[in-house]
């Protein structure tokens, strides 16, 4: 069993970007990185998955996204030189308290079958219970609106039942290049479940009901619009600022370099001066 969980501030804010995504189905995504010799679980980037089929109370993932993550765990481990892998998984909860259900238990015990620290994040948000905090699981962050809770399941004769642990964001100067590009593409996993609905609600129509398919098209539009909305705005500053602490690292390199030229040179004209006596 996992002792504690440190999650990436950046692979923090994708997840929860995510689960702002929408506050009528529930999203969900994997949870890449490492563990070390304490049982300590180190999230370092994340994978958000498109779902099959949207609901409001469970979320069910595409299977071959599943192998996608694991090949891009393998892609990090090679590129950054350190042993990474699919060590947990997210969703959300809109509307309701970030407490795992018994679905959500009953998973997360299926999936330490394979690996016995394998941890859970649930983001509860759109759900206002700040009367009822009693509500809230033990170790509860709360970011704004949004509460996120960090739970494994324990088995007992009873079946399983949720055992929180406690979990940590660990502040990152920049955000990395693969917690980016995850971030950078969740309008467009968002997009191609929009138009995998319309196909389903037009398929489901007859050709002649022209009513229905333009109820559906609009609803579509809207779905566009709310995507816009709620992850244009984010993306774009974050890239703002992503650009800002470039330009900040670029001047502070600059100047490194400057001073290391200024060093040189003095040793150089002092081993000159030395040649000459």
């Amino acid at each position: 069993m996992a002792a504690r969980v440190l999650l990436n501030a950046d692979a923090f804010m994708v997840c929860f970007v995510h689960a702002l995504s929408t506050e009528s189905e529930e999203i969900m995504g994997l949870l890449l990185g490492e563990v070390n010799e304490k049982n300590e679980v180190y999230i370092s980037s994340v994978f958000p998955l498109r779902r099959m089929d949207k609901r409001k109370d469970r979320v069910e993932p595409r299977p071959e996204q599943l192998s996608a993550a694991t090949e891009e765990a393998e892609r990090i481990s090679v590129e950054f030189n350190t042993p990474v892998r699919v060590i947990g998984w997210y969703h959300s909860h809109p509307h309701i308290t970030c407490a795992p259900s018994h679905v959500d238990v009953n998973t997360q015990a299926g999936y330490q079958m394979l690996d016995s620290n394998f941890i859970g994040l649930i983001f509860s948000c759109f759900h206002e219970n700040s009367s009822k905090d009693s509500q809230n699981p033990p170790g509860t962050l709360q970011a704004g609106h949004v509460k996120v809770s960090c739970f494994q399941a324990e088995q007992s004769q009873r079946g399983a039942t949720a055992l929180y642990t406690p979990l940590f964001i660990k502040p990152t100067v920049a955000m990395s290049p693969h917690v980016l590009e995850k971030l950078v593409s969740l309008p467009e996993l968002l997009l191609q479940e929009e138009k995998e609905s319309l196909e389903r609600a037009i398929q489901s129509c007859a050709d002649e009901d022209i009513l229905s398919n333009l109820h559906n098209s609009s609803v579509f539009t809207q779905s566009l619009v709310f995507i816009m909305e709620v992850l244009g705005t984010p993306l774009l500053q974050c890239l703002k600022q992503q650009v800002k602490q470039n330009h900040s690292q670029h001047r502070a390199l600059c100047e490194e370099k400057q001073k290391l030229e200024a060093r040189l040179a003095r040793l150089d004209s002092e081993s000159d001066t030395m040649d000459t006596h």
